[in-house]
């Protein structure tokens, strides 16, 4: 972006964003929803690379308003707004960082021991994933439970039944310390199920989730005390199985 006398403003749900040049920087002010934030960046970077990382990481809402039978507001709260939330923002801080870095930064302590890229790089996996299953869990919540769709088609034709897939998928739920991930698996062209004992642990390339079931303490500690099954029983009362169907149709494509 060349400096002078131009001015750009890009609007977006929430953001009002000027893009001005200070002292041979790029300087990009924004208000967010609670304050006012500003970023600068050397001239040879791409203005629209540096408004994508800022604004690719913004907390999405729940699909549905208030608590659920079993889950509670409060359980929802501290989750969603709170735990997700806080995963949304130090993805936003990481990538930021990297950004620098990969923009013509000092790399040249990069070691696979430690260093400041390798810190930031492990980071970035724990708090990206820590987003994107968390959005993938709220994501199929809010509905009534009643299987329907091509999904459930095709987990009665693997399985034999489809109580035979939600008995396997509840009893990973209990063996997991983290996750439990039906998926897509790109390579084999077909539903498996996955578990990760951490949001970085476990994942396995190629396959896109349909169904994620967030199993750490903080989903059902405050409804339930150590009680899991009976939390995984709830849940499946509140599957939305259209959108999971959805989403098992866009992975297949």
């Amino acid at each position: 972006m060349m400096c002078g006398a131009r001015e750009k403003t890009k609007r977006r749900k929430y953001l009002e964003i000027p893009l001005k040049c200070v002292d041979r920087c790029l300087f990009i002010a924004y208000r967010e929803r609670d304050g006012f934030l500003a970023v600068s960046a050397p001239l040879s970077w791409d203005a629209e690379y540096l408004m994508d990382v800022i604004m690719t990481n913004e907390p999405k809402p729940l699909p549905f308003s208030g608590g659920l039978d079993g889950i509670s507001e409060k359980t929802l709260t501290v989750h969603h707004d709170k735990l997700y939330a806080g995963y949304v923002a130090k993805k936003k801080e990481i990538q930021e960082k990297l950004a620098v870095l990969s923009h013509g930064g000092d790399v040249s302590s990069a070691n696979q021991s430690y260093s400041e890229l390798r810190g930031l790089k492990d980071g970035e996996t724990f708090a990206v994933n820590g987003v994107y299953l968390h959005e993938w869990y709220f994501d199929v919540l809010g509905g009534d439970g009643k299987p329907t769709g091509a999904l459930v088609d095709a987990l009665t034709q693997q399985y034999g039944s489809l109580e035979n897939f939600t008995a396997y998928f509840s009893a990973c739920g209990m063996a997991a310390r983290g996750w439990v991930v039906l998926c897509w698996d790109t390579h084999e062209q077909a539903l498996r199920v996955y578990t990760a004992d951490s949001h970085n642990q476990g994942g396995i390339w190629g396959c896109m989730p349909v169904l994620v079931l967030d199993v750490y303490e903080h989903a059902y500690f405050i409804d339930y005390g150590s009680d899991r099954k009976a939390y995984i029983s709830e849940w499946w009362k509140h599957l939305d199985w259209n959108k999971a169907s959805e989403l098992f149709t866009s992975a297949k494509r």
